[in-house]
C-alpha cells in the first residue's frame, strides 16, 4: 500500500510487454469498490482474503503477467507458497514515508493512528516479503 508497486509494476510490463495485472484496479473492477470501501463494509478480513484469492488467481493465468499485488497478501501462507514459483520484486518502503503517502490520499483502508498501523504492518509484513523476494527495490 502506497510503496509506488502500479507505478512501477506498470513500467516493468510495459519492459517485458506483458500485461499488468493490479489487484487494487482489479478489485475495483470486481466489485465496484475500492480497497477502503471493501474494508469499511464488510472488514479488513474479508478485504484481505479477497486480495489474496485475486493474487492467486493471477498467479495461475497461464499468461505470464506483472502483478501488483496488494502487501496484505504476503500474510497468507497460500501466497508466499504460491511466489515461491515466482519472481518477486518487493518495493520496500519504510513507515514514516508510506505514513505520509496515505496521509495525501484518502483512499486507503486504514483509520486512527495510521503511523502506529503502519509501523505494525511493516514489523509483522516486512520479514515475510524478505523470505520471498528475489529483488528488492527500496
Amino acid at each position: 500500500m502506497a510503496t509506488g508497486k502500479t507505478t512501477l509494476g506498470r513500467a516493468i510490463a510495459e519492459g517485458l510487454g506483458r500485461p499488468l495485472v493490479d489487484s487494487d484496479e482489479q478489485l475495483e473492477h470486481d466489485t465496484g469498490l475500492t480497497a477502503a470501501q471493501i474494508a469499511d463494509r464488510d472488514g479488513l478480513d474479508a478485504l484481505h482474503a479477497r486480495e489474496a484469492e485475486l493474487l492467486l488467481a493471477a498467479l495461475a493465468d497461464p499468461q505470464p503477467s506483472v502483478i501488483a499485488a496488494a502487501a496484505s497478501t504476503i500474510e497468507d501462507a497460500r501466497c508466499r507458497r504460491a511466489l515461491a514459483d515466482a519472481f518477486v520484486i518487493w518495493v520496500r518502503v519504510d513507515a514514516d514515508v508510506l505514513a505520509q503517502r496515505v496521509r495525501e490520499k484518502g483512499h486507503r483502508p486504514l483509520a486512527g493512528d495510521v503511523d502506529a498501523q503502519l509501523r505494525e504492518q511493516v514489523a509483522r509484513r516486512h520479514p515475510l516479503f524478505a523470505e520471498v523476494a528475489d529483488f528488492v527495490v527500496s
